[in-house]
């Protein structure tokens, strides 16, 4: 997996809600801009929630610790569902991915299939 290694850049936009809670876990909500619209393959897109589940500490990186949803006017859900194409940043699951959002697409698949193994081998035939 080649997803990108950040410093949790929304900590340095002021244009992200976000917060750290209590269990160290870091979140941060970028909006769609007034109303929710469609966006590409997600209908209704209000915005996108970023979570990174140990917070500033390493690895930051994305499909590791550094996940993303799509919040929209029906609910809230895993980036990398079923028809989703990655979108205008690249948020795809790929294995030798070089998209600068690869590994942000992993989100579904984690939750989902409840492991991680797009780390090791191409999952794209087992994840349509």
């Amino acid at each position: 997996m080649t997803g990108g290694i950040y410093g949790f850049s929304p900590r340095n936009h002021s244009k992200y809600a976000r917060g750290v809670l209590n269990n160290g876990t870091a979140f941060a909500f970028a909006s769609g801009g007034s109303g929710c619209n469609d966006n590409g393959t997600v209908k209704g897109y209000c915005g996108i929630l970023y979570v990174d589940i140990n917070g500033y500490k390493n690895p930051n990186q994305a499909g590791v610790d550094y996940f993303a949803f799509h919040v929209t006017k029906t609910g809230i859900y895993p980036v990398g569902m079923q028809g989703f194409d990655g979108g205008t940043n690249g948020y795809v699951c790929e294995y030798q991915g070089n998209s600068r959002g690869n590994g942000i697409g992993c989100t579904a698949y984690l939750i989902y299939k409840g492991k991680m193994d797009y780390l090791r081998r191409d999952i794209s035939e087992g994840w349509k």
